[in-house]
């Protein structure tokens, strides 16, 4: 096992030890601490023990470091979370990345000092276009852990690994974040609202993709939730929609028992902490085989979702052939029977000037 990095080393000391006391330049007192943000988090440790249940998830002491983690982010004013939830783990060549889902009560400030000095900061992600969602499905590569770096593939995608991590992280959050059928209804308005007093079904009907839903809107081609057509202007004619427009995709909350299969299989398999029916408190849950890491787990009235990977779908391979060349020059070369323009003679003014300057030198 390699020795850990200066730089992990400081952050692991950064969240296990004390926080440094600021004291006032001028008197030397302790300066008064400032006021912790309350936000809502999920039991990540808690969930953790779910998840090692049926063999999924990262190890006790990770796990415990990561919920040190979410606790500095959520209690940080200056981020000013209102939730927030460990949507998982990426894996990178050069480092990993670990991401936390959350939602804020405001716009965050951007003056400020930064919360975290030393050790690996928290970036916030930026928004995904859907032209980088649609390029991100063209690629098939891996991270490398520098969020700075190029995407060096082709299609060219616009945008760095930043872009492309968030690109990913919409695409697997589309698919494989899920919920137990019947825990979430959908309003008037379309948006989703959990259920009071639900309680998941047992271990021997969770284990089975029937008794899960989708929880996030479909990704449709177009790279949007939501598909977007163009608004035809008075007294122009109607032009039918193209395939991308006129796609509806899936309605909410649908079951994952009708996700497209796939080749050799299901898109969904499922986990559970055994098969005995003397046991009790059993934990079931269904695994992604299209987003290999992606599970959930629920028991009773408990359910969580995890993505540990390298954020490579499980699909073949097919590279995009390069575009055609562009025609330098017509095929058929005519000659041409055309003479240039004879050139037009000077005016008289202008040539007595030019033979008196000559006459002059």
């Amino acid at each position: 096992m390699p020795f850990p990095s200066e730089e992990a080393k400081q952050s692991l000391k950064n969240l296990l030890g004390r926080p440094d006391v600021k004291l006032d330049p001028e008197t030397g007192e302790p300066l008064e601490e400032a006021a912790v943000n309350e936000y809502e988090c999920e039991d990540i440790v808690g969930n953790a023990a779910l998840f090692s249940m049926v063999g999924a998830g990262l190890g006790e002491g990770e796990t415990y470091r990561i919920a040190l983690a979410a606790r500095r982010l959520g209690e940080d004013a200056q981020h000013g979370l209102a939730t927030l939830r460990f949507f998982g783990k990426f894996f990178g060549r050069a480092a990993d990345y670990y991401v936390f889902e959350a939602t804020p009560r405001e716009a965050p400030a951007a003056t400020g000092e930064p919360s975290e000095k030393d050790g690996t900061p928290v970036e916030q992600a930026s928004e995904v276009r859907p032209s980088q969602i649609k390029v991100a499905r063209q690629l098939k590569r891996f991270l490398t852990g520098r969020l700075d770096s190029e995407v060096s593939a082709y299609p060219v995608f616009p945008g760095r690994e930043a872009e492309y991590l968030r690109a990913q992280i919409a695409r697997i959050a589309a698919t494989t974040v899920v919920c137990p059928a019947g825990a979430f209804q959908a309003s008037e308005e379309g948006a989703l609202e959990r259920v009071e007093g639900f309680q998941a079904p047992p271990a021997s009907d969770l284990a089975s993709s029937e008794s899960w839903a989708h929880r996030s809107a479909h990704l449709k081609k177009q790279g949007r939730t939501v598909v977007w057509r163009k608004e035809v202007e008075e007294g122009a004619e109607e032009v039918p929609p193209t395939p991308e427009e006129a796609e509806e995709g899936p309605p909410a909350l649908s079951s994952l028992d009708k996700d497209a299969s796939l080749e050799g299989g299901p898109a969904w398999g499922t986990l559970r902490s055994s098969t005995n029916p003397a046991v009790k408190h059993q934990v079931a849950g269904v695994r992604s085989n299209l987003w290999p890491g992606a599970c959930a787990v629920a028991r009773g009235s408990v359910f969580a979702n995890l993505y540990v990977g390298w954020g490579v779908k499980h699909a073949p391979f097919v590279p995009l052939p390069p575009p055609v060349p562009a025609e330098e020059y017509p095929q058929e070369l005519v000659e041409s029977v055309e003479l240039p323009p004879k050139p037009q003679p000077p005016p008289v003014e202008e040539a007595e000037a030019a033979e008196g300057e000559d006459a002059d030198a």
